[in-house]
């Protein structure tokens, strides 16, 4: 079943339950409403007073249901549609039939919260929000009035022929091209595909020959004006629809980054550009609509641990009087500290990717097995420290676990449905520790700051850029001659002239008293 059609059909859903709802509202029935009898003659109805308010129980439950994807409550109205429109419930795919279901549960909400408004005597919200179907094209004429609501038709009465595919299907090819050559992991996927959702739903599913500059133009008002960050999570924006988050004010601090806002423009350009590549009709220069103006320079974006940083951090009673309850709160912060190495490379490493390489013990940097990197320049050779080394015995620890039948250095991280080893850590570190230790509000401090800390001392100690940019995984734009003949610094030189020099003027000495690490 093409997705116009699903719309379609939701639409008429959507038209037909608000027609219903318009009709109970003038003329009522029920035991809560008795007749009168006007001198001419004629009945009309009177509400008793004490008639029960909307209740939100149920628009809740339906959020909920929706973030969850929980159809079951709609498919009962799903399956009766099908059979008004005469089609075969059986002949639909799964995931057609899924997506029905879906939009079905998206048009109940956008229902329960028009009817919320007309209980309140609000007949604005649902003005705006056909406004803005009619504005896309959704709607012919003049949007109809509450009761008329079945003048709603799909964005373009003719079907779309095969050079005029819907948006939603070229965001399902585009995504599909990039997970079948192998350029997405499922970490990408869950990163980019989200985004190119929201720009759809924003746009409204269209034809692609009818993205246009105003409806970029509208996405990118939305991401920067009215698009929280973590959308999903605070519980203020949950599970709202973009025309319900347009009628809000969302405060500066709940608003996106200059970052993210830069991450949602280049990911929906980059698939403006892949549209247009594979020959559709689309108008020249929609991707320059998605500018962005940083208010900071790149070294401003976030910020590094001073050594007073450091020194709350391991000298904090957690530290002193070794009170970590999992390996990975003792390890992974030095880890980064002295490594520079990403929180998701720390905690997915191996037991075997502690080893040794021309007489250097190294962290091996790779995407083997059930691993992630972030590029390519991240599969990279990283000598340890001698702190790390000697002082803290990580290779007498990496034996001890061995010993156990282990295979991570941190058993007890999971792999999450995004393939991350590390968001325990980093629900821990950046949620937790930073908190406890007052350092959350001191600019933007985070896991990630131990990988600023490391390059910027190393800045400080004037090392070669070419060496620090292998050891933190960093493409280097440099020379073709470099680039194409040269091969990566041998461990030795790494360690001579990166690693030894590092020295955070910090007294770290009481770690080796903890009870993670392994004495001989």
């Amino acid at each position: 079943m093409p997705p116009k059609e699903i719309q379609a059909l939701a639409l008429k859903y959507l038209r037909d339950v608000l027609e219903d709802d318009e009709f109970q509202r003038f003329a009522p029935i029920g035991p809560d409403v008795q007749l009168r009898t006007r001198n001419d003659g004629r009945q009309s109805h009177v509400v008793i007073l004490n008639r029960p308010k909307f209740s939100t129980d149920t628009l809740e439950k339906r959020k909920k249901q929706l973030a969850e994807n929980n159809t079951s409550s709609i498919e009962v109205q799903v399956r009766r549609y099908l059979k008004k429109a005469e089609i075969k419930e059986d002949e639909l795919n799964p995931l057609s039939h899924a997506q029905l279901c879906r939009e079905f549960l998206k048009a109940d909400i956008k229902h329960l919260e028009i009817a919320e408004q007309r209980s309140k005597g609000n007949y604005d919200f649902e003005d705006d929000y056909f406004n803005r179907l009619k504005s896309l094209g959704y709607l012919q004429g003049e949007r109809p009035a509450a009761s008329q609501c079945q003048e709603v038709t799909p964005v373009n009465p003719i079907s779309p022929g095969p050079s005029e595919p819907m948006l939603s299907e070229v965001i399902d090819d585009y995504v599909a091209e990039k997970i079948n050559d192998g350029k997405w992991t499922v970490s990408s996927q869950q990163d980019f595909t989200p985004i190119l959702r929201l720009f759809q739903e924003v746009i409204g599913d269209r034809p692609v020959d009818r993205i246009n500059h105003e409806a970029v133009r509208e996405f990118k008002r939305f991401t920067k004006e009215s698009c929280p960050k973590n959308r999903n999570k605070l519980k203020a924006y949950r599970n709202k629809s973009v025309a319900i988050l347009k009628t809000q004010k969302v405060p500066d601090k709940d608003r996106l980054s200059d970052k993210s806002i830069n991450f949602y423009f280049s990911t929906v350009s980059t698939c403006l550009n892949w549209i247009k590549d594979q020959g559709y009709k689309l108008p020249d220069g929609l991707p320059r609509i998605l500018s962005h103006q940083v208010k900071k320079l790149p070294h401003e974006q976030r910020d590094f641990f001073t050594q007073e940083n450091l020194k709350t951090i391991f000298n904090a009673p957690l530290y002193q009087e070794d009170k970590h309850n999992k390996s990975y709160q003792f390890w992974v912060p030095l880890i980064g500290l002295y490594s520079g190495m990403r929180l998701d490379e720390i905690s997915q490493l191996d037991l075997k990717d502690i080893r040794q390489e021309n007489g250097v013990w190294v962290f091996d940097v790779n995407d083997k097995g059930n691993k992630h990197l972030k590029n390519p320049s991240s599969r990279r050779l990283i000598p340890i420290h001698d702190f790390l080394l000697n002082d803290l015995n990580l290779v007498g620890y990496r034996d001890y676990l061995a010993k156990l039948g282990k295979v991570k250095v941190f058993p007890e991280l999971k792999q999450n449905g995004r393939g991350r080893f590390g968001a325990a850590v980093s629900r821990w570190f950046n949620e937790r520790l930073l908190m406890t230790l007052g350092l959350k509000d001191e600019g933007k401090l985070s896991f990630h700051s131990f990988r600023h800390t490391f390059i910027n001392t190393l800045k400080l100690l004037d090392t070669e850029e070419r060496k620090v940019s292998q050891v933190v995984g960093h493409k280097k734009e440099s020379s073709m001659t470099y680039d194409r003949y040269g091969k990566p610094y041998p461990p030795e030189i790494i360690y001579r002239d990166v690693i030894q020099m590092l020295d955070y003027g910090v007294d770290l000495s009481h770690l080796s008293r903890s009870k993670f690490v392994r004495r001989n």
